[in-house]
């Protein structure tokens, strides 16, 4: 019987000099989601680097995974202190788990926040163009991994053999030094194709940067380009799109990078208040009524789309349109980097703005908190002030 895998990737951009671990888990949305999917685990619910779960019932399988994941893993101890190890080390222990576990007609949902929002979309990029390793493969974890790397790494160097015929990959000057990691190139055999539509979701929260990496990174290291997921268009192995984008974030590395819009409808691209983690998440409870919004919003579209959730997984959550916002830019380290009200980012047309904004705009006493450390006051997005109109009314 076919089955649903999903794969949830955590963890947030922490901004310039912060190295690609994320430190401790928080509660952010795709935490809550996963723990509000259907199925039972064999560790304790807590905030470990990472969790499986089984479904007994519909044999949906599920992974959560934050950061890197668990430091004795055979993957970290491979990619070592590379650059960009942290990246790539979130899509391949995605991959190969997929792998390990799909069989024919499976389907695929990969979701994320923030910089987990970038490993699911580049995730899914590599699946629909790869294709995934043969369940023979994934026996063994350390070449497992090797082979998910090369997997990774033939797929990345298509997009400079499509876009510029004349220019080298930096993707082999980061990984030259590296060749242990590697095989020889996987062919057909290799590999096992996934049809159109098998992946069935790719739900993100706020994907920002160029193609899903800041510029403060690219800042770094110019080479940090190299790690860009390919476009902004969904592949047709990928059946929907569902983006939950911040309407207030004014962090210049921080601008989302939308999906382009589809004719029949499948891309679903809506605006929520507050800035980045009141969209994905990561607040103590108390301040967590905006993103909860965002989370039921998420789990509402990928119920749609299939997935097996808890019976009372709406009901675990607190979403309050009233709730204090955040504004992260006015501490370190974001204060020092460029900032703006998003009034010039060119929003898709076919983007939505989430009706619990118009409820935040509503006139009275006391206003809402931009902040947990300002006075109440008037809620006015920059992008509204002079074009209230251009957005669709999205409802629950």
């Amino acid at each position: 019987m076919a089955k649903n895998i999903v794969f949830c990737a955590d963890g947030t951009w922490n901004g310039p000099h912060s190295g690609d671990d994320d430190g401790v888990p928080k509660t952010t949305n795709v935490w809550k989601l996963f723990t509000l999917l259907a199925g039972t685990s064999d560790t304790e619910p807590d905030y470990q680097s990472e969790q499986e779960l089984v479904d007994s019932a519909s044999g949906q399988v599920a992974k959560y995974l934050h950061g890197v994941g668990d430091s004795n893993n055979p993957l970290t101890k491979l990619l070592g202190g590379a650059l960009g190890a942290g990246l790539v080390m979130r899509i391949v222990r995605g991959y190969t788990y997929i792998s390990r576990n799909y069989t024919d007609n499976d389907l695929i949902y990969l979701i994320g926040f923030s910089r987990g929002a970038y490993t699911a979309r580049a995730l899914a990029g590599l699946i629909a163009d790869m294709g995934l390793l043969k369940p023979s493969l994934t026996t063994d974890p350390i070449i497992a991994y090797r082979m998910g790397m090369q997997a990774w790494r033939q797929h990345q160097a298509k997009k400079y053999s499509t876009t510029d015929a004349g220019q080298s990959n930096p993707i082999d000057s980061i990984l030259d030094h590296l060749p242990h990691l590697m095989f020889s190139n996987l062919d057909d055999d290799d590999l096992v194709q996934v049809p159109d539509g098998g992946i069935k979701a790719v739900a993100v929260w706020d994907t920002v940067g160029s193609l899903g990496i800041p510029n403060y990174l690219v800042k770094q290291d110019s080479r940090y380009d190299a790690f860009q997921f390919a476009d902004t268009k969904l592949n047709p192995k990928i059946g929907f799109g569902f983006h939950a984008i911040s309407l207030d974030e004014q962090r210049a590395d921080f601008t989302p990078t939308f999906w382009d819009p589809r004719d029949d409808n499948t891309v679903t691209q809506v605006l929520f208040a507050g800035a980045h983690s009141d969209v994905g998440g990561g607040y103590a409870l108390a301040e967590s009524g905006l993103s909860d919004i965002a989370c039921k919003w998420m789990i509402q579209q990928l119920q749609g789309a299939g997935v097996n959730f808890r019976p009372d997984a709406i009901q675990t959550l607190n979403p309050n349109s009233r709730s204090s916002a955040h504004q992260p830019w006015l501490t370190p380290p974001f204060d020092a980097l460029p900032r703006g009200p998003r009034q010039d980012i060119a929003f898709p047309k076919a983007v939505g703005a989430h009706r619990s904004i118009f409820e935040r705009l509503a006139k009275g006493s006391p206003g809402v908190r931009a902040d947990p450390s300002l006075a109440p006051g008037v809620y006015m997005p920059a992008c509204f002030a002079t074009d209230f109109a251009a957005f669709e009314k999205w409802a629950d």
